[in-house]
């Protein structure tokens, strides 16, 4: 069966379906692609495994937030010291790496940061921005799959 008829069986499968994440007979779906199939479960089993551990790192991070938070509240920082954001454990495992990069104070250039580190607004429309250009993407992958589907 070539890749492009087994896509299109997966998206008539799929769009046959009234919520395909509810699914009773995965089985088919996992049948079509195997190998992806096996990926997404080793990639969800490493996660748990290493779950705990993560959690922890996490928690000694915040805490040293904290601590570095109440150093700069009494005056016992140096006077441009900023203090890094702490890390949510709600929405560490989604993988959104765009709020884990953040360089807060890793260079001597601290008196004036950059807008993106300083202001919401312009992080949220940094995020927007990103979101716009995914959806762009997305509908120009969808654009190539059905010219493909239908030359099929």
């Amino acid at each position: 069966m070539c890749t492009q008829s087994k896509l299109a069986s997966v998206i008539t499968f799929v769009n046959e379906s009234s919520n395909w994440r509810d699914l009773r007979d995965r089985t088919e779906l996992q049948s079509m692609f195997p190998a992806e199939h096996k990926l997404h479960a080793n990639t969800q089993h490493s996660i748990k495994r290493r779950e705990p551990g993560i959690l922890k790192l996490i928690t000694t991070y915040n805490s040293l937030c904290s601590q570095l938070q109440s150093l700069i509240q009494w005056r016992r920082a140096p006077p441009s010291a900023v203090p890094p954001h702490i890390i949510l454990r709600d929405g560490v495992f989604q993988l959104n790496v765009d709020d884990t990069w953040q360089d807060v104070g890793l260079d001597d250039d601290t008196l004036n940061p950059p807008a993106w580190l300083l202001d919401d607004t312009v992080r949220n429309g940094i995020q927007l921005h990103l979101e716009v250009d995914w959806c762009n993407e997305e509908e120009a992958r969808l654009m190539r799959e059905r010219a493909v589907k239908s030359g099929c």
